[in-house]
């Protein structure tokens, strides 16, 4: 099962919805508030469901100024969304030729890549997002590659870009429940089992975190946890395959 990355949705900030009001003496800055706020207005459609409509002001943008990497960028994260793979890549590459620097749309396309399982494809493209230091979500540019790296099976890489992670976010539960499975399958217990606890503070549980509290707990002979993640793995997920796994360790163990 595909790991869900973590998408940035653009949000312009401080534009006005009440109206344009014209000004002769700077028409190109007018011009840059009408598409701005048709942006704005796409993006507060789009979280609201109203997707066509976003689309639709997003060509009012692009037809207002055709080198906006912002609607270009919105409209491949639109398309994305409606699994229009064709069209979101093509937006996001002019997207890209017009705003190389633009570390949002980049992650976005990147998960765009990810999604095809073009892999290879994607690392290249999170490598490029998490070296822009000026980048507010690196943190989650790194735990995207984390999560590529492991759909290639490199184990190496994926780990240090989640360390990478965690040293920007200390609180990062995602990276931090990644790095203790990594480290349980390494037999690194001590450090598994670190993570582990930083993760149930911030995280939230699915059966395969449970089903990874549950072993670690039973090394660490950790009873009451571990009776505290079986009642809650067959109370929540009784019909998972971990919740097979479960009940096979406990016939073991009779």
């Amino acid at each position: 099962m595909l790991t869900k990355l973590k998408l940035c949705l653009m949000l312009l900030i401080g534009v006005s919805l009440s109206g344009c009001v014209q000004n002769s003496h700077d028409v190109q800055h007018d011009k840059h508030a009408v598409v701005s706020k048709h942006i704005e207005l796409a993006t507060q459609y789009f979280s609201y469901n109203r997707t066509s409509d976003a689309i639709t002001r997003l060509y009012k943008a692009l037809a207002i100024d055709p080198k906006s990497a912002e609607a270009k960028g919105l409209l491949g994260f639109i398309y994305q969304h409606q699994e229009e793979y064709v069209a979101a890549e093509k937006f996001f590459l002019d997207a890209l030729r017009l705003k190389p620097q633009d570390s949002g749309i980049r992650n976005n396309y990147a998960i765009l890549l990810y999604v095809q399982k073009r892999y290879q494809e994607a690392v290249r493209q999170f490598i490029k997002v998490s070296l822009y230091l000026r980048y507010p979500n690196r943190d989650q540019a790194f735990e995207n590659l984390g999560a590529t790296y492991l759909e290639v099976g490199d184990t190496k890489h994926a780990k240090e870009a989640y360390q990478s992670a965690v040293r920007l976010n200390s609180s990062a539960p995602l990276a931090h429940l990644k790095l203790s499975d990594i480290f349980f399958e390494e037999k690194e217990m001590e450090l598994a089992y670190e993570h582990y606890q930083v993760f149930e503070i911030q995280g939230q549980q699915t059966a395969s975190s449970l089903w990874l509290g549950i072993r670690l707990a039973s090394y660490f002979k950790k009873g009451h946890q571990l009776e505290s993640y079986m009642k809650r793995l067959a109370k929540e997920f009784g019909e998972s395959s971990e919740y097979l796994l479960c009940t096979k360790l406990i016939n073991n163990k009779d």
